[in-house]
């Protein structure tokens, strides 16, 4: 079955306060597609964080009902989790400093090359600055 890694900025498009965001009917497109088993949908540990943080602090300041029910509903999404090893937290860091982006984002993009699938992502900047490496999709691009 074909994967792809999501990073948090589609994740957040996903949630209610990231519904509005530009693009988040392509985000919930893909979605749909690992729910309906079309493809899956991998992604490292840090997601979940990262999401929580989004909410806490982000544009979108969710209340705390808001927070608890959007966390859960990520958490029920049966998302294939990665849970970070040696092996790919040297490989994340190698990636942050060539492309100089951070290390969570690093993060991602190694889970990708790891296992050989695309790496989908809405963060113009991070895609800008990883545009060389195979199989990367900025959310909202032409195909």
């Amino acid at each position: 079955m074909n994967r792809i890694v999501c990073d948090a900025s589609v994740a957040f498009k996903w949630t209610v306060p990231g519904s509005s965001e530009p693009d988040a009917a392509e985000a919930l497109e893909l979605l749909e597609g690992h729910l309906s088993g079309t493809h899956r949908i991998l992604v490292p540990e840090l997601l979940f964080y990262e999401i929580g943080n989004i909410l806490v602090y982000g544009t979108a300041r969710a209340t705390l009902p808001v927070i608890e029910q959007e966390l859960a509903r990520v958490h029920e999404l049966a998302l294939e989790i990665q849970v970070p090893s040696p092996t790919g937290d040297v490989h994340a860091a190698r990636l942050a400093r060539e492309a100089k982006i951070s290390f969570y984002d690093a993060t991602y993009l190694a889970l990708a090359e790891s296992r050989r699938c695309d790496f989908v992502t809405a963060d113009r900047a991070l895609a800008r600055k990883v545009k060389s490496a195979a199989g990367i999709r900025l959310l909202g691009a032409p195909a």
